[in-house]
């Protein structure tokens, strides 16, 4: 007899990694990043790439709500809080979203102006 179909993929929420109320936490264009992003689950089947080779099924990560792209092109799964918090982690979620094509221009947009008046202001936002 043929092998049992692999179980469905767990659903994917449509909940934002930030809300409303973070706005004054961080930078507005480092937030609207951020809310570009939906929690996922690991899926080894498609998510099994470099440095998330070791990550378990079920591991929680994000992904662009607009490309869902494949793991590290979109899709994100750090290993722990610390390497959510490192700058280098936001820098590439902001990167992925001003160049996602999938991203609406007006986004993208905002989010080049937040980063320009940051820059301009001295770090000051």
């Amino acid at each position: 007899p043929a092998p049992p179909p692999p179980p469905p993929p767990a659903p994917r929420s449509s909940s934002p990694l930030v809300r409303d109320e973070d706005r004054g936490l961080i930078p507005s264009h480092l937030h609207l990043s951020l809310s570009q992003f939906v929690p996922v689950p690991f899926d080894p089947s498609e998510d099994r790439v470099g440095c998330y080779k070791s990550r378990p099924g079920g591991f929680p990560g994000f992904a662009c709500r607009w490309c869902r792209g494949p793991a590290g092109a979109g899709r994100y799964f750090p290993a722990s809080e610390a390497g959510l918090a490192q700058t280098t982690t936001s820098q590439t979620l902001m990167n992925h979203v001003r160049n996602c094509c999938m991203v609406p221009q007006e986004i993208r947009q905002k989010i080049n102006e937040g980063r320009t008046a940051r820059g301009n202001a001295g770090g000051q936002q």
